[in-house]
């Protein structure tokens, strides 16, 4: 199958389909609380979509011109979700008269590379060098740590994080809220960090500016080659699959992870799960209290209820020795800890 083609060389929108496609993501920005990076992205997609009649035989041959062009099946799919949201917009708008959605292609996901173990212990245990090395480590940490978006994580604000009861207040997708529980040794980790500056987000340029999504990639492909952790599943979303294939092993339930990722619902999360492939649930134990009910923790309610599941289920408490057979006390000679 010849080179996939940028987007724009496919058809260019009319000034007419120019407007709509500003509208639809105006009315995303504002009304749906999408971030500048998915609203630059639902943008780049409809630019795909160009002068595509809104009609079914006209949306059934951009689809074939996009196979011919070189789109993967997976690749088609993700344009397709963005232009069903746009065909939903202009019907609930009135302008078009049907509801038109383009049927998603057959297209099995692709099991997640996820880092191994000697991976995570070779990057906590890594003592960095210099303020820019040391603010990608602490942002490797806080990523394993609590499983955030990457851009959550960019744009966490100071006074958003509770050192002494130990949860991050995190601002999501869909402008949606919620509490976030870090461990101790991660407690540790952003304290030290946190005490280097007065700025008002976490994580900033020297300047005070926010980190760049670009940026922040690009430190952490460098950090963790110079680690000797390479691949092309060196990736920020990759922390996040960590976390959660790590909350499932420990015998973690999808209802509270769903509650701690920030998914909008229990589907999504199940969704996200099965898209690891089978290692996700490979290493889980097979008579093993679940930690967050064993301490009736509910996310997101109570700040000692967050507090006693970051202990019990935090990535930097857990994740590198593996599960243990039961509940128990650990012990700094069982449970790998940030060198702080």
């Amino acid at each position: 199958m010849r080179g996939r083609l940028p987007l724009e060389q496919l058809t260019m929108p009319t000034p007419e389909a120019t407007s709509l496609h500003h509208q639809f993501i105006q009315h995303g920005r504002i009304l749906r609380g999408w971030s500048p990076r998915t609203a630059q992205t639902y943008a780049h997609c409809l630019k795909a979509l160009g002068d595509t009649p809104l009609t079914k035989a006209g949306l059934a041959n951009w689809v074939v011109a996009l196979r011919e062009r070189g789109h993967t099946k997976g690749g088609v799919n993700v344009l397709a979700r963005t232009v069903n949201s746009y065909l939903s917009w202009l019907r609930e708008e009135g302008r078009i008269n049907e509801q038109l959605r383009i049927k998603l292609l057959p297209s099995p996901p692709k099991a997640v590379t996820a880092f191994t173990d000697g991976e995570v212990r070779r990057m906590v245990s890594y003592r960095p060098h210099g303020r820019q090395q040391t603010r990608t480590w602490t942002l490797i940490a806080l990523l394993l740590d609590t499983g955030l978006r990457i851009d959550e994580a960019l744009g966490l604000e100071r006074e958003h994080v509770n050192i002494d009861s130990m949860y991050l207040r995190v601002l999501g997708k869909g402008a949606r809220e919620r509490l976030v529980p870090i461990s101790t040794e991660g407690r540790k980790v952003l304290y030290r960090w946190m005490s280097r500056s007065e700025s008002a987000l976490v994580f900033t340029t020297r300047d005070d500016g926010r980190v760049s999504y670009r940026n922040a990639y690009r430190d952490i492909k460098t950090l963790c080659a110079t680690i000797g952790v390479t691949g092309r599943h060196v990736h920020p979303h990759a922390f996040r699959h960590c976390f959660a294939v790590s909350y499932v092993r420990r015998g973690g339930d999808v209802y509270r992870l769903s509650r701690i990722l920030g998914h909008a619902s229990i589907t999504t999360t199940q969704l996200y799960l099965r898209s690891m492939g089978d290692r996700t649930l490979a290493g889980r134990p097979r008579a093993v209290l679940t930690a967050a009910s064993a301490v009736g923790v509910d996310h997101g309610c109570h700040s000692h209820s967050l507090h006693s599941a970051a202990v019990a289920l935090s990535v930097t408490a857990v994740l590198v020795l593996g599960p243990v057979a039961r509940p128990r006390r650990s012990t700094p000679s069982d449970t790998y800890r940030i060198r702080t």
